[in-house]
């Protein structure tokens, strides 16, 4: 049985031929982290959580939307000092699931 090969330089070149978006999916609210705040703003080996990965979107150059709810103007306001105005946000004003996370991200 034969197998293709495909030969690709680079990340960028691949994702540039390809339609991809992410959706990251911030809008919880950590309750398990039991700190009353979210998650998403700690930092792991200096850089805050939620960094790792919009930054590594970015550096594929992955369009991404990210869902915010629970404390969402801290959340945007790390995001958008990293980032500029490079990622799009969605609300999700009342946590009813995943699922409804995702709805909230149609449109973008």
């Amino acid at each position: 049985m034969d197998q293709a090969v495909i030969t690709v330089t680079s990340k960028k070149e691949l994702l540039m031929n390809t339609s991809v978006q992410a959706i990251i999916l911030a809008a919880g609210k950590s309750s398990r982290c039991k700190t009353g705040k979210t998650k998403l703003g700690e930092k792991i080996c200096g850089q805050q959580m939620i960094l790792y990965s919009t930054v590594l979107l970015e550096e594929l150059h992955i369009s991404t939307t990210v869902i915010i709810g629970y404390q969402k103007e801290y959340v945007q306001k790390v995001i958008k000092k990293k980032h500029g105005g490079t990622i799009t946000f969605a609300t999700q004003d009342k946590q009813q699931g995943t699922g409804h996370a995702l709805l909230c991200s149609q449109g973008y």
